[in-house]
């Protein structure tokens, strides 16, 4: 990987960057080029490779990114700058991981997929979104299509109604109170 951002000469034209790579200061490598056009970012990293990795507050800079997918063993934590992204539509978190998203990711109006493979390691407000529904009667800012592989003790079925626009859901190993919370009629076992 270093050696692909140190021979083009172009990287800010870039629209769609997949990385596989075992490096864990990928993103550092990142934030020393300016990816303004960015729309599309894919990082894999392999699943034997355990490594903290920091992604710099930078990342709020790719202003034109719409789907982000972070994939293997990132350990860490999103910076707050990804609330500056207001083009993204699509944040999923494959395998182990990000620890956290920040808060203001349930105040985006054009996020339309969220989907995070738990493992075991999110905060409980990493999923609330209690904070911002204090009530019954508030109103969730976002345009939230897909909720995917959410772990049933952070998701509150009580607020499920407030996501209007929800299309799937996918909720990790549902408890039969989980059903029973719930006013969906049928819900699919995970």
């Amino acid at each position: 990987m270093d050696e692909f951002f140190r021979s083009n000469p172009k990287l800010e034209k870039l629209r769609v960057l997949f990385c596989f790579t075992e490096n864990p200061s990928i993103f550092s490598h990142m934030a020393h080029i300016d990816f303004k056009l960015l729309q599309t970012l894919v990082v894999v990293m392999p699943q034997n490779s355990y490594a903290f990795v920091t992604i710099p507050s930078k990342f709020g800079n790719m202003t034109c990114l719409r789907y982000l997918r972070l994939e293997g063993y990132i350990w860490g934590k999103m910076p707050n700058s990804i609330v500056k992204l207001t083009r993204l539509e699509t944040i999923d978190i494959d395998r182990h991981g990000i620890s956290q998203l920040p808060s203001g990711v349930w105040k985006s109006k054009q996020l339309k997929h969220l989907c995070y493979r738990d493992s075991g390691k999110a905060s409980n407000s990493y999923f609330s979104i209690s904070p911002f529904c204090p009530n019954m009667y508030s109103v969730l800012l976002n345009n939230l299509q897909t909720l995917l592989w959410i772990p049933d003790k952070f998701f509150e079925p009580r607020l499920l109604h407030r996501l209007i626009n929800l299309r799937k859901l996918g909720i990790l190993g549902v408890s039969d109170s989980m059903v029973k919370k719930s006013s969906v009629k049928k819900i699919d076992r995970c």
